[in-house]
């Protein structure tokens, strides 16, 4: 599923700022299965349930399909024993491959769970980890502030609790060019936590690019490796984009040290990210020369879905 980046039978999660994407690319991991014959159970905290049928058609799902291998749970209140029940039935009768929760902090609200440690291991060991032992993946969608121009946590509140919970993988989804009914865009997905240690953390583990068509009724979500330049490496789009804000709101020249400062960019990643946007027009440098620093001038705003690149290096924080 969703180039296997969630793993059966673990808890795995998907963090990220409030419409970021990740019900979206929970809900593009749902279509995958149920177009590949596959059930999927989706336990809705925060949305109802024409959005998310909505959602599965613009994904390309036919009505049919849905029916027959979608399976839709809203709890109203705590979920009891008898309701767990219910659902772990459903999960061993009809094979269930897939399991979204959305969201994990929802679902300590509804159940009274209090935010510290022992209360929110009861809550994952009842019942988030008690569905993952039938044997679907498990994906927990969990919310993280807004955090404009810094490096987003990669987990939200309550972190360290949340992190120990995940036996899967987590990544933290991040916006590259928000989208509309007419706009393409592009988020991707950075490694929180991959037990099996296939992707680094820190490192971007996917790109989705995310395609309107048919007037906002059809959405095409790309997932794919990211884009390596022929040195095999990634490139740097974050870091490209917070240099690109920064000079935008400085009106003018800084110099390298002003940008690590003002971009909040690892001065071990400052070399890389100037070189790739330099290569790519994004910037203009002047020389300084006779012991004077160089001055980095914006030439246009950084836009990832316009640049052909062959890229770079990957961030790192």
């Amino acid at each position: 599923m969703t180039d296997a980046l969630i793993y059966p039978g673990r808890l795995n999660a998907l963090n990220g700022e409030p419409g970021g994407g990740k019900t979206w690319v929970a809900l593009h991991t749902c279509a995958e299965a149920i177009q590949n014959g596959y059930h999927a159970l989706y336990i809705d905290l925060e949305d109802h349930p024409g959005s998310i049928v909505g959602r599965l058609k613009a994904l390309g799902c036919g009505g049919d399909e849905i029916l027959e291998r979608f399976h839709y749970i809203q709890p109203g209140k705590a979920m009891s024993i008898k309701a767990m029940a219910y659902v772990e039935h459903k999960i061993r009768t009809l094979g269930v491959a897939l399991v979204v929760i959305d969201s994990i902090g929802e679902l300590a609200s509804l159940q009274g769970t209090k935010d510290n440690d022992d209360e929110m291991a009861r809550l994952y060991r009842l019942i988030p980890r008690a569905l993952a032992k039938l044997g679907p993946a498990v994906l927990l969608l969990d919310h993280v502030p807004k955090n404009k121009d810094t490096a987003a946590p990669l987990f939200g509140i309550g972190s360290q609790r949340k992190k120990a919970a995940i036996d899967g993988a987590a990544y933290m989804v991040e916006t590259v060019k928000a989208f509309a009914a007419d706009t393409p865009g592009k988020i991707v997905l950075r490694t929180a936590k991959d037990r099996n240690g296939n992707f680094v953390v820190g490192h971007v583990a996917a790109e989705i690019g995310l395609t309107p068509q048919s007037g906002g009724d059809r959405l095409i979500l790309d997932v794919h490796a990211p884009e390596m330049a022929g040195t095999g490496v990634i490139r740097q789009t974050t870091n490209m984009g917070k240099v690109s804000r920064f000079l935008e709101r400085l009106g003018g020249p800084s110099s390298r040290r002003g940008i690590i400062q003002g971009a909040g960019i690892h001065q071990r990643n400052i070399g890389i990210v100037l070189d790739q946007m330099l290569d790519e027009g994004w910037i203009e440098v002047v020389r300084g020369g006779a012991g004077k620093p160089d001055s980095y001038t914006l030439r246009r705003p950084f836009d990832e879905l316009s640049t052909s690149s062959n890229g770079v290096a990957e961030d790192e924080f």
